[in-house]
């Protein structure tokens, strides 16, 4: 029997530089700010750049872990390729709850 839900971990960004999408609801990044809004994320050198509505931050990490700060905030990512190499591949917007 599970007692709790299990942990899961997404790889977005293969092939990726950019990445745009918006917090739905209030998240913490690693350095313990509070973020919410519409972000872009740029990858250059093995570092990130968030940048939001209002300000930019770089994390010197392959990898940026953002905690929610509710149980109902989500993040939604624009354009991510889905069915990579087969004939039903697209673009279309995913949406993610959870850390």
């Amino acid at each position: 029997m599970i007692t709790r839900e299990p942990l899961l971990h997404v790889g977005i960004v293969e092939g990726y530089q950019t990445v745009a999408g918006r917090f739905e609801g209030a998240y913490r990044d690693p350095d313990g700010n509070s973020l919410s809004g519409t972000f872009r994320c740029v990858h250059d050198a093995h570092q990130w750049t968030l940048e939001l509505e209002s300000e930019s931050k770089r994390y010197a990490a392959p990898e940026i872990e953002f905690t929610p700060l509710d149980a109902n905030s989500s993040i939604r990512l624009e354009d991510v390729t889905i069915g990579v190499s087969f004939h039903w591949e697209r673009k279309e917007a995913q949406t993610f709850t959870g850390r």
